[in-house]
């Protein structure tokens, strides 16, 4: 029997049509060898109901389809324009979060402002309502018409604040610290205060913009440091920061703006390190509890710092990125608790919008860059042996110094029973760790460790007249006592050494 249809099937419908057909022909076998004609041939008038068959089967299967298809279309419809549920569901982009917009049938709305987080149960109740009243039943195309639903109605909470927000002209934003923390009235407060606000903008208009800097507060407890950091944050501000470690850390920026690190400002070296590695990243790739998919956050936040310690950065040298600022209460102008601040905070933010709009750098000009440098000096933890160390290198030394054992330098730079009679007129132009550790610190040179040679290193790098020997392998010899070590020279002296 030779039947010949012409029929355009995909490769899905194919495999149904053939299943079926397999059934068909199955079924037609024990009455096939009956109908049959002499010549073994199918009778004209049952050839052309097979081929009738088989294109009713290929119809009710693209009539299937169709309906399949037309019910995941339309669910949209419901959540879109059903009054009890259009425009009430909608993905928050600052926390990535599923939000209740409005009332549902299941949930009356607690937070009419920023709108209620999304839950499981929620998921539930929305199933149950659209099959109850729609009769659609699959898990699955209810969850897709969930997230194309929210995507569609997708906000910014604080984008939309900034857009709201119009600026009276008066400026606040430079003398904000100088105000109402009582921060000295200099350039550099000021412009690390407009960097500071303005990069918060920038990372709401432009996630993941370049901002590596966290600036500090510094000062005794009630001067307001934190408090007019939450006034700036407003919703957004989190101050239970407590980890810069795994994806802990950045679950934590999710609802997130403005950070105030307190503890982590003053930890330790390792912990500072951790945190400096973190400021300056400017998105992560992770996959939020219960997703699918490893997805990329751009950080949308910017972090400040509080401190009451003087001396908070436990780095020698690589504290580029904190912006410390003095605060003292005595100097304060303006009254952080009264009863308008909302408002100040609110033309604050509106001159900081202004100011990212016409293209306000996030970074400091070369010359507040050098005075940035000397004020983290300030800051910065001292070792006890550093004075010790600054007498010691500016200690006129006798002629022959080079000549002298170790005895007889312990003797001259101690003032002990130092014999020899000559008038020191010689300045020193070269030191290394071991000297220091042996004739200052009078140490024995088989127990002195690594964290002892660290120690004196990170000292004489701060030291404003000396610098590292960087010429070949950075090591000179030191004569008889100590011989090739790695050597420090006093600035601009590669000459004599």
């Amino acid at each position: 029997m030779d039947i010949n249809i012409n029929v355009n099937f995909n490769c899905r419908e194919l495999i149904k049509v053939l299943t079926l057909s397999a059934r068909f022909f199955k079924a037609l076998d024990e009455r096939e060898s009956e109908a049959l004609g002499a010549d073994g041939e199918l009778p004209k008038d049952q050839e052309e109901g097979l081929i009738w068959k088989l294109e009713d089967v290929k119809g009710e299967s693209e009539e299937k389809d169709a309906k399949k298809e037309k019910a995941s279309e339309n669910f949209k419809e419901p959540i879109t324009n059903e009054e009890n549920l259009k425009g009430k569901i909608a993905l928050n982009e600052f926390s990535h979060r599923t939000m209740i917009k409005g009332n549902l049938p299941w949930h009356r709305l607690l937070n009419k402002k920023e709108g209620d987080q999304w839950k499981d149960s929620d998921d539930s109740s929305l199933r149950h309502y659209i099959e109850k009243v729609y009769r659609i039943t699959s898990p699955m195309e209810i969850n897709d018409g969930l997230l194309i639903v929210e995507e569609k109605n997708k906000f910014h909470p604080i984008r939309d604040y900034f857009n709201s927000l119009v600026w009276d002209g008066v400026k606040r934003v430079d003398n904000l610290f100088i105000d109402y923390l009582g921060a000295s009235d200099t350039k550099y407060n000021r412009m690390v205060t407009r960097k500071a606000l303005v990069a918060g903008v920038a990372r709401i208009f432009n996630p993941g913009v370049k901002f590596d800097y966290m600036l500090v507060l510094v000062g005794k407890q009630g001067v307001g440091k934190s408090h007019i950091l939450s006034l700036l944050g407003q919703n957004w501000y989190s101050d239970s920061f407590n980890t810069v470690q795994g994806k802990e850390a950045y679950e934590q920026l999710q609802d997130a703006w403005i950070i105030e690190m307190a503890e982590l400002t003053a930890a330790k070296k390792a912990e500072t390190e951790a945190v400096k590695h973190f400021i300056s990243k400017r998105e992560d790739i992770y996959r939020v509890a219960y997703g699918k998919r490893v997805t990329k956050f751009p950080m949308q936040c910017v972090f400040f710092g509080t401190t009451n310690e003087m001396d908070f950065l436990k780095d020698k040298t690589g504290n580029r990125r904190f912006w410390p600022v003095m605060v003292e209460k005595h100097r304060i102008k303006k009254n952080l608790w009264r009863e308008d601040i909302k408002a100040e905070i609110h033309q604050i933010w509106a001159e900081a919008v202004e100011l990212w709009k016409i293209g306000e750098g996030l970074y400091l000009e070369l010359e507040l860059e050098k005075q940035a440098v000397k004020i983290q000096e300030k800051h910065t933890e001292r070792s006890s042996i550093e004075g010790l160390i600054h007498e010691y290198l500016e200690m006129p030394l006798p002629e022959n110094w080079e000549d002298l054992d170790v005895a007889a330098r312990r003797s001259y730079i101690h003032g002990t029973n130092f014999k020899e009679n000559i008038i020191p007129t010689k300045k020193r132009d070269k030191i290394c760790a071991m000297e220091i550790w042996v004739e200052l610190l009078q140490g024995d040179p088989k127990y002195m460790k690594p964290m002892n040679s660290r120690e004196i290193n990170d000292v004489l790098r701060v030291l404003e007249d000396w610098e590292p020997y960087n010429m070949g392998t950075g090591k000179l010899r030191f004569g008889k006592n100590y011989g090739c070590q790695r050597a420090f020279i006093r600035k601009n002296n590669y000459e004599n050494t």
